[in-house]
């Protein structure tokens, strides 16, 4: 589907229209896989207009329509494992529970523990590159005549596309989040079983509890709150405090608990940013939220989007495009809304600066996350005090992955910020 079609960006489209537009959107793409299901998949959950209903039927991208034949996944963990499932496992459903773009997810029993057994659809990686060799350039016409590094912004969403078909990778990034979060309660990262994983198979413990639509339906606004700023600071810590951001904001990689804590399933999407670029985009917001123009056109310049020399540039309008964007943080209770994020996504999608701004390709990476993150948010309606969080994660140092023996600690419990209130 087109931009138009979408609606991205717009406002309200004719239900029935929408509803024909879904049905038809599942029944093309049903049983696709890679980087088709991926932007499937994507649509499913960003606030595009769509009506409720339009989400739940795009929804199934999310669940088992995209399963393959058992017999070509019990091929691929002998192959990967060395044995058959049978003798691997002491009992293995052979139906999936979930199926995304690149593989699909069993039930399993290991050591007497229930676990998440996730298989690679066969030949994925090569199903993807052909994706981006037919499709990847279309991704980016619009910005063919502009100054944006298409070049570099196209090799790093390929990149970041294949790495997902790396469970080696996924697992190292898991394991990376489990260390960090060992001591977070409001925050379950599953244990990855190593002996029984590899470069296309990943098992991890099973964690069972609420599905994000579940959540969405209970009406509960006061848990849907308390969950949903769990979810930004698990963000933000992550990002400002590590250096290391998931990018995956996929409705079915988050099942909420008991007590308010929230599980992460998915690493597939990771990114570790060093202490100079995490620092830069901290003084940007810093900027921002102090109202400081003179410091926010010199971070600009020194990130790279612009010169000091370029007439063309609209100072004015990059800053309303940054400033929509920490406006959560500008006040001390806000509420995430669907016009919110069209608010957002109006900006992004039609950025005045474009032919004249040169954004690093990195920030294709946030992007992603910007267009989902926002929209999940606003579907819950998630209301919290964002900016007293931001303060206390923003007054504690950058201390990157080096040390092994660091740890996050409580997430959520915000008192009197800590340290200089940002200005």
């Amino acid at each position: 589907m087109m931009k138009k079609e979408l609606n991205i960006g717009n406002g309200e489209m004719d239900k029935e229209k929408a509803i024909q537009l879904a049905e038809q959107l599942v029944s093309e793409i049903d049983g696709l896989k890679g980087l088709v299901m991926k932007f499937g998949q994507m649509s499913s959950y960003l606030n595009t207009g769509f009506p409720p209903e339009v989400k739940r039927i795009l929804a199934r991208l999310q669940a088992k329509g995209n399963c393959i034949e058992f017999d070509s996944i019990k091929q691929i963990i002998q192959g990967e494992l060395g044995d058959s499932h049978h003798d691997l496992f002491e009992q293995f459903d052979e139906k999936p529970f979930a199926a995304a773009s690149i593989g699909q997810v069993h039930r399993a029993r290991y050591n007497q523990e229930e676990v998440a057994v996730k298989v690679q659809y066969p030949k994925i990686e090569e199903a993807i590159k052909s994706d981006l060799d037919l499709i990847g350039n279309l991704l980016f016409v619009p910005l063919a005549v502009t100054k944006l590094d298409r070049k570099g912004m196209m090799d790093e969403f390929g990149q970041m596309m294949l790495s997902e078909c790396d469970y080696v990778r996924e697992r190292e990034s898991q394991e990376i989040f489990s260390r960090l979060f060992r001591d977070t309660p409001e925050v379950v990262i599953p244990r990855v079983i190593g002996e029984r994983s590899s470069q296309r198979v990943l098992t991890t413990e099973l964690i069972q509890g609420r599905d994000y639509y579940s959540l969405l339906d209970s009406g509960d606004q006061e848990a849907i709150d308390q969950y949903g700023v769990a979810l930004a600071a698990f963000v933000g810590v992550s990002l400002y405090h590590y250096g290391i951001f998931n990018a995956d904001p996929h409705p079915g990689n988050y099942i909420f608990l008991e007590d308010h804590k929230v599980a992460f399933l998915d690493f597939g999407s990771v990114k570790v940013f060093d202490q100079k670029t995490v620092e830069l985009w901290k003084d940007m917001g810093k900027a921002i939220l102090g109202n400081d123009r003179k410091a926010f056109k010199e971070i600009t310049i020194i990130a790279g989007i612009c010169t000091a020399k370029n007439k063309r540039f609209d100072w004015d309008y990059h800053w309303e495009y940054m400033a929509v964007q920490f406006r959560p943080y500008m006040s001390g209770s806000f509420q995430y809304t669907v016009e919110y994020v069209r608010e957002v996504n109006e900006y992004v999608i039609n950025n005045k600066n474009k032919f004249s701004a040169k954004f690093p390709p990195d920030w294709l990476f946030l992007m992603r996350f910007q267009f989902g993150f926002v929209s999940i948010l606003a579907d819950l309606k998630v209301t919290g005090n964002f900016r007293e969080w931001l303060e206390q994660v923003w007054s504690e140092p950058f201390k990157g992955l080096g040390d092994e023996s660091l740890s996050v600690g409580l997430l959520t419990e915000v008192g009197e910020p800590v340290g200089d209130p940002i200005p």
